[in-house]
């Protein structure tokens, strides 16, 4: 199993590391939960009992363009011998006892992968590294398990968008467990240099983005930016809107898999705030690689007040879109927001 070697392989470098007393650079990438979902039998008997999304079908407020179809495949539930694709549209969720299996089957897949990351740090401790080693985990992508008949990723919602980002920096005392100010893979570079105490490359070809989290690690700030963004195209195919299965001719979702930026037809724009977070999907023009500010084709709002995590209730706030029913004039302030912080 690819986990089980790159656990080995990077305990095997560290101690090399260790032997030669000098620092070190390491990046470990663990697989799971990425498809397909391999993993040692015993942890997917961890999870007997998981639960349902609480909207399995996307809701009439969200245009649905804002969905894409990615097939699972589940065994049928008249047999069980029998594996069909469950999703076919943002309208076909599939049955609980169908979701509730490929939900327990990625629940399992964290669990390998938690294990494989637990080698790795055990291993800081056995060689007495772990004081002066700075430790970065994250996901590189978000996920989906069914909320909406969506599964996967390739969205601008809450779950495809959002990563979890874990920062251990032994050397700062009395550091904050846990911070709820936005941040953005983008801010890692920064942040790493930061906390090693080394200088930004100078004389860089391209700008440099992101910020230090430092501030938010040593809890001498709460927030350092107002708003996260994310971006991701959507292409227009035969047959749409009509969904189903990519490849199957007149079926095609919209998905820009293989497409060439170039032939995009819609780039969406996300901004999430401390509040809400807001969505355009702008028609693209693919000659001067830009948005068409003017054609927007549909936006999104949800509020997130009283949020208090993904972690305790993972789909509970991105259900319904709120754009048509709030006030227009925080509509406009929030495109206004998010067409400044793309930089246009």
């Amino acid at each position: 199993m690819c986990d089980f070697i790159t656990y080995k392989d990077a305990i095997k470098k560290m101690r090399y590391a260790a032997d030669q007393s000098d620092p070190f650079f390491l990046v470990v990438g663990i697989k799971r939960p990425h498809l397909n979902w391999r993993y040692p039998a015993p942890y997917h008997q961890l999870y007997p009992n998981v639960s349902v999304p609480t909207q399995k079908v996307l809701d009439e407020s969200i245009d649905p363009l804002a969905y894409t179809v990615f097939p699972m495949y589940a065994p049928s539930d008249e047999n069980q011998s029998d594996v069909i694709n469950i999703v076919k549209t943002p309208w076909s969720p599939g049955t609980d006892q169908q979701i509730q299996l490929l939900r327990s089957h990625y629940y399992g897949a964290v669990s390998w992968a938690d294990f494989a990351a637990g080698q790795v740090l055990e291993e800081l401790d056995r060689l007495e590294l772990t004081d002066d080693t700075l430790v970065v985990l994250h996901s590189d992508h978000g996920w989906h398990l069914g909320e909406y008949a969506m599964w996967e990723k390739r969205t601008l919602w809450e779950l495809s968008a959002r990563v979890p980002l874990i920062i251990r920096a032994p050397w700062i005392k009395n550091s904050t467990k846990r911070v709820k100010g936005l941040v953005e893979l983008v801010d890692i570079y920064r942040t790493v240099l930061d906390l090693v105490d080394l200088e930004l490359p100078k004389d860089e070809t391209f700008q440099i983005d992101g910020v230090s989290l430092r501030p938010l690690i040593e809890g001498t700030k709460d927030k350092v930016k107002d708003v996260a963004l994310t971006m991701y195209p959507r292409c227009m195919h035969i047959g749409m809107p009509v969904y189903g299965a990519r490849g199957i001719p007149g079926g095609e979702d919209n998905s820009c898999l293989n497409i060439e930026r170039t032939e995009f037809t819609w780039m969406g724009y996300t901004m999430r705030t401390k509040r809400y977070r807001y969505t355009e999907w702008v028609a693209w023009n693919g000659t001067s690689l830009s948005p068409n500010w003017d054609n927007v084709t549909a936006r999104e709002l949800y509020d997130h007040e009283n949020d208090t995590g993904a972690w305790t209730n993972p789909d509970r706030f991105e259900n319904v879109n709120l754009v048509n029913v709030v006030n227009v004039s925080l509509v406009e302030e929030l495109s206004n927001t998010l067409r400044r912080a793309f930089g246009f």
